[in-house]
């Protein structure tokens, strides 16, 4: 499947086979305010960005991102399954907000990160 335009996932994003590509150019963008899981499928990020909107989301399997976003305003965590990998080949953009952090967590405990 190639991405056309801009999309936006309500719930969760399960790559189970074949291949999502979101190719290159403005508008290629998926916003997601789910969960990420990449089961045996693969996505060919373009020069896309992936948008994460959610509240408290969830990463897994290993995927390779072009342009990753998550910025809150309110206090959220992204967790990321141990055991996985996240690859990132372009912009890598993570904000919180004052008093209202981003904490990057993996699923294993004892393992966090706030920013």
């Amino acid at each position: 499947m190639t991405l056309g335009s801009a999309l936006a996932v309500s719930g969760s994003l399960i790559l189970r086979r074949g291949t999502l590509f979101v190719g290159s150019g403005s508008g290629k963008t998926i916003s997601l305010d789910g969960t990420w899981e990449n089961e045996q499928g693969t996505f060919s990020a373009g020069s896309g960005t992936v948008r994460l909107t959610g509240t408290n989301q969830t990463m897994s399997g290993s995927t390779t991102f072009y342009n990753l976003t998550k910025t809150v305003t309110t206090a959220r965590t992204l967790t990321y399954m141990a055991g996985s990998t996240q690859t990132i080949r372009g912009t890598w953009t993570a904000n919180g907000a004052s008093s209202n952090l981003l904490s990057l967590h993996s699923s294993q405990t004892g393992n966090a990160v706030e920013n």
